[in-house]
């Protein structure tokens, strides 16, 4: 990812969240280019067009109960049975602590950055 799209990035993030700029790393970057990125690439190469698609597209969340608060409401449209509690109960017995466990939830819905900002493409 290159420093132009790193800046703006922070940019939207300091605009829409109040997510100071010194509050990203390059882990961050590194998961937002891995994950969400690659749905705006055309043959390994962002052009500008698709630049400016990305970052519109681009969604910033720091309060991860109003997430998973969502999250919750669209899986009780999507899924009738308690197969999503069995499956969270059992990432529950394997993640050492809640925080864990909320971070493996969220990641369904976005990625949840090293520095706890929920980050995902709107794609509606």
């Amino acid at each position: 990812m290159d420093r132009e799209l790193k800046e703006l990035i922070k940019e939207k993030g300091l605009k829409e969240k109040g997510i100071s700029k010194e509050n990203w790393s390059d882990n961050d970057f590194k998961d937002i280019e891995l994950h969400l990125l690659g749905y705006y690439k055309v043959d390994g190469k962002l052009d500008d067009e698709f630049k400016n698609d990305f970052i519109n597209d681009l969604q910033f969340e720091t309060d991860k109960r109003k997430v998973l608060n969502e999250y919750y409401q669209n899986a009780q449209n999507i899924i009738k049975d308690n197969s999503i509690i069995n499956f969270m109960i059992q990432d529950f017995v394997n993640l050492k602590n809640v925080d864990e466990l909320i971070n493996v939830i969220l990641d369904g819905y976005g990625i949840v950055l090293e520095n706890n900002i929920v980050a995902s493409i709107d794609l509606t």
